[in-house]
């Protein structure tokens, strides 16, 4: 069924049915009611072509997730204590707001590519990036960009620094440093003054800010951040469980561990059962994030929760502003995060 069949059923000119289909403002609710009722009854959908050759754009918000250490692992994107939830958030918010998604995962820097072409092709409106890292392919990206984007855990200033004039850009961000202060505090509340910490991917804006957090805090507590302690886990669990062993090898062990993500801890808390210790009894582990697995695994696992609804709330939210107005902004939000407190810490032995 084309427009023109809408048009004469309803006894109206298609000119009056794209004004209705298009949620203009200026029809008479009358009018409304007849064209809907010929539009439910016939199943009648839109051309999306049409709409994006009259430049009424594609109802459509790209989703670009980057995963550019696990390429040979595609289905880590959806277990992921981080991605998965945040992806969820963001087809629940999409789709409250009347947008399609467009998911696309990006292993390396070339794929960056997709999102100008995703552009230039008219697939879709505007696009929300997540799991970005410092890299010469996104600061092309954001010198370049013509059309609203939101970045999730992206440095902010960089963000400024690079982007045109005419940008139309948010940020969107947790409260990092503030989550892993809270987690050696309550450490030190316990008793530990010998905590370790396993990084994430340290090109990423988050990762960075943990790492800054942990350092900051301890150093305020006057508390030796000892080398050894001190694990490169790059949000991957083979390199957590590499990094674990090598440290139980080495046989200097802290008394707790703070991890910069749920998948990581998890991989510790194994590590150390199979070489015989107990958590907490013997270490505390800590993760980032409450993924799903959190609260089921034994110990529970205490974690910083993040704030995933409301991060992709403010990343749709953001982008569906920067649609309406065409006047260039850039906008940044950081969110608050909260110590979850389970099982998985004690006092020193």
């Amino acid at each position: 069924m084309k427009s023109e069949e809408v048009a004469r059923l309803a006894g109206v000119s298609r000119s009056t049915v794209s004004r209705v289909i298009n949620n203009y403002s200026n029809v008479p609710d009358e009018t409304r009611e007849k064209v809907m009722k010929v539009v439910r009854e016939h199943n009648y959908m839109p051309n999306t072509s049409a709409r994006v050759l009259a430049g009424k754009g594609t109802d459509t918000i790209g989703l670009f997730i980057f995963n550019v250490h696990d390429e040979n692992n595609p289905g880590h994107i959806y277990g992921n204590s981080y991605f998965g939830p945040f992806v969820n958030a963001v087809v629940d918010r999409c789709n409250h707001n009347g947008y399609s998604v467009l998911i696309h995962t990006l292993y390396k820097e070339a794929d960056c590519l997709r999102i100008p072409a995703a552009f230039s092709e008219k697939r879709m409106d505007g696009a929300i990036l997540i799991g970005t890292e410092k890299n010469e392919a996104i600061d092309q990206l954001i010198a370049r960009a013509d059309h609203p984007l939101a970045i999730v855990d992206y440095n902010p200033r960089a963000v400024s620094l690079s982007a045109s004039p005419q940008a139309r850009i948010i940020t969107v961000n947790s409260g990092d440093d503030a989550g892993i202060a809270d987690c050696v505090d309550y450490l030190a509340g316990l008793g530990h003054c010998r905590i370790g910490f396993i990084t994430g991917r340290l090109l990423t804006w988050s990762a960075e800010r943990r790492l800054r957090g942990f350092k900051a805090c301890m150093k305020g507590r006057s508390l030796h951040v000892a080398p050894q302690w001190m694990l490169s886990g790059d949000f991957s669990r083979q390199k957590t469980l590499v990094a674990m062993q090598a440290m139980l090898v080495a046989g200097d062990l802290p008394t707790a561990l703070i991890a910069s993500n749920d998948d990581m801890a998890l991989v510790a808390i194994d590590t150390l059962r199979n070489a015989g210790l107990r958590v907490p009894e013997d270490i505390s582990v800590i993760g980032y994030d409450d993924g799903l697995a959190a609260p089921l695994v034994r110990p529970a696992l205490t974690t910083v929760r993040m704030p995933f609804l409301e991060m992709a709330g403010s990343a749709v939210e953001g982008l569906v502003a920067l649609l309406a107005d065409e006047e260039p902004a850039i906008h940044t939000v950081t969110l608050p995060v909260r110590l979850i407190v389970r099982e998985s810490c004690a006092p020193p032995s």
